[in-house]
Formats: structure tokens, sequence, C-alpha cells
């Protein structure tokens, strides 16, 4: 029975000394009494070179040889101890772990009775990759499901998530936030009179305009065939009744031809609906009162910027 046992042992031996898989052993003492080739691959050493590191002098082998593990962090004893922490508080655990030239693979450790710790590397770099690349194409597609395909500006789902977002975040801090809805004025006869090649490229020329015109933060999209709609966080009347009155002359004075040599130019104008929004006020309420004041703006000749206003019993 005891030759069956040692020829198995020495058969499982002979595994992990040829496996791909890293495998090591420390004692209770924390210090490394056996590797495989597999692991001091990791760490671009030689088996004898590692035998008797501890786990400290092992990591901070890694972080001036910046060989092995992947320590981000330049403040080397805060990562340690942060590890430490985390090291044998378990019987078992996994984590994974990037390793230098960007390659990841998921530690396991295991302790017996004795303290001592085996510890098995399993590559995952491949599966990383994979992940990345599904990563990479569903934020692709989330950017197209939010993204107008004309303009390329946010639309209307775009527009909504990210301004309710934003809203959320100025009522947690009390900043004041401005929601005004622009909309073309008779564009409907632009696209019968000049075609809808015409009628797009002045959407895209009036979205990028309007674009370049707001702050990095501000929330801007297309959320209907010529009506746009602009969040601005931060910002009072005054700031918005600005930012609208200079998006309506920047419009007015605007002047587009046809694709053909000799075609009639064309100048549009907008209506702009705009509403201040308070610290307790939602958003959904905050979108009726610019619809209000982009149709009080169109009742008024169009052209024109209108302001919401309560009324009062």
């Amino acid at each position: 029975m005891s030759s069956e046992v040692n020829d198995l042992e020495h058969t499982l031996f002979a595994f992990i000394e040829s496996s791909d898989e890293a495998y090591a052993l420390f004692n209770d003492q924390d210090l490394l009494v056996y590797c495989n080739a597999a692991f001091a691959r990791l760490f671009n050493a030689e088996r004898d070179f590692l035998a008797g590191f501890s786990f400290r002098r092992l990591a901070e082998r890694c972080y001036d040889t910046r060989q092995g593990i992947h320590i981000e962090s330049d403040d080397l004893e805060g990562w340690l101890r942060y590890a430490q922490e985390l090291r044998r508080t378990r019987q078992f655990r996994s984590y994974e772990v990037e390793i230098s030239g960007g390659r990841w693979f998921l530690f396991s450790e295991q302790i017996d009775k004795q303290g001592r710790m085996l510890v098995r590397a399993r590559d995952l770099t491949a599966q990383k990759q994979l992940e990345g690349r599904i990563n990479h194409a569903n934020q692709k597609l989330r950017h197209m499901a939010m993204t107008d395909e004309l303009t390329h500006v946010s639309n209307y789902r775009g527009f909504f998530e990210a301004a309710e977002a934003e809203a959320n975040r100025c009522w947690r801090t009390g900043a004041p936030m401005t929601l005004m809805l622009l909309d073309m004025d008779h564009f409907k006869k632009v696209n019968d009179n000049h075609g809808y090649p015409v009628g797009d490229a002045i959407l895209r020329r009036i979205a990028e305009m309007t674009r370049d015109a707001l702050r990095e933060y501000d929330v801007f999209g297309r959320i209907a065939g010529e009506e746009f709609a602009i969040f601005l966080s931060q910002a009072n009347d005054k700031v918005g009744m600005q930012i609208a009155g200079r998006l309506i002359e920047s419009i007015a004075d605007m002047v587009f031809t046809g694709p053909a040599d000799g075609d009639a130019e064309v100048r549009v104008t907008a209506s702009i609906g705009l509403c201040i929004g308070e610290c307790d006020t939602p958003f959904e309420q905050l979108f009726k009162q610019a619809e209000v004041a982009l149709q009080q703006a169109k009742d008024q000749g169009r052209n024109r910027v209108e302001v919401f206003h309560m009324k009062k019993d």
C-alpha cells in the first residue's frame, strides 16, 4: 500500500512539475519552500533564486523589477499592508492578478492545518481579452443606441438618461439647473421646398453649432425630427437666457445653400422654451414646463425665447 501511495505522490508531483499552471508552497512563516517552473516564469526568475523568499520580499522584487505581479500603486508599503490584510484570512480564496506584460492569472490559495499555503495560478489572459472585446462591443452598441444617426448627438433616449442623471446630481448639491427645448420654425417648408438632403444638412449644422456653444458637461440631444433639448447644470435664469439668446441669433444668422450651383440661399429660425428648475423639481415636470414655454414662443411669433413662469393664484 505504501508503495502505491509513493507512486501516486511521485505521479502527482511529476504532473505539478511539468504543468503549465503555476504552483507554489509557502510554509507557516510565509516563506517559499517550493515552486514549479511555471510559477518561477511568472516572476522572470529561476526556481532556486526564489527559494526562501517571503511574500513581502517577492512583492518588493516585483515592484523594483516591474516583473511578476503588476503593482500599479506608487505606495508599496500601502499596497503590502492591504495585501497582508487579505492574505491568510480564509482557508481558501481566489482572486485575479495582473502580471507584467498585460497577462492575467487566477490565483487560488489553500491553507492546511499546519499553516502551509498552496498557491495555484491559472492563465486567464485569453479569457480577459475576450471579455475586453465583448465589453468594447457592448459599449459601442450602447453608444449607437444612445446616439442620433443624423447629427451624432444624443438621441431621445440618450438625452433623457444623461439629463436625468445630471438633474439628480443638481438635486443632491442644490445647484441651479436650466432645461431648454429648441424647435426649428416651419421646418417642414424647408424640406418641402429644398428637399430632405438640405434639411438634413441644416440639422447637422445646427447640432454642431449648438454643441460647440455649450459647456463640456452640458447635456444636448436631438429628441425629435427638428427638436433639440439642452440641459444646463449650475445655470441660473441669467445664464440660461444668455445661452438661449445666442443660439437664436446664431441660427438666424446662418445661411445655407443647396448642393447645386445657383441654388437659392436658405435661412431658418428657431424657437426656444426655457425653464429654471428648483432643487425639488422632478425632471418630468421640468420638461413639461419647457414644453409650455416653447409653445408660448411659437404663439408669440417664433424666432424667440420664452421662459416658463409659474401661474400665481
